[in-house]
């Protein structure tokens, strides 16, 4: 989940605590247009997986992002689309 804070402060850090908390193993990655130590260490507080305030350049978003989606360490990768099983079922005279 990307969250960017800064409009409704109360209501999107409400947010953060309620998705760390009830989805506990959903990456939540939170974002501003102003820098905010106080901010950005209530988001790590809350259970933010990434945080990313000024003066850090908003384009690392796209990399963090790329990171966060690889398949872990020794996860078995994801098949080709020919290798998938369901490409491997006959076709349906219809």
């Amino acid at each position: 989940m990307i969250l960017k804070v800064g409009t409704d402060v109360l209501q999107e850090l409400t947010l953060l605590e309620r998705v760390s908390w009830l989805f506990p193993d959903t990456m939540t990655v939170v974002v501003a247009d102003a820098a905010d130590p106080v901010l950005a260490d209530l988001a790590w507080d809350l259970g933010a997986t990434v945080v990313l305030f000024p003066p850090q350049p908003r384009h690392y978003l796209v990399e963090i992002l790329g990171r966060l989606l690889e398949p872990p360490i020794g996860y078995p990768p994801r098949p080709e689309r020919d290798d998938h099983p369901v490409s491997q079922l006959p076709e349906v005279d219809r």
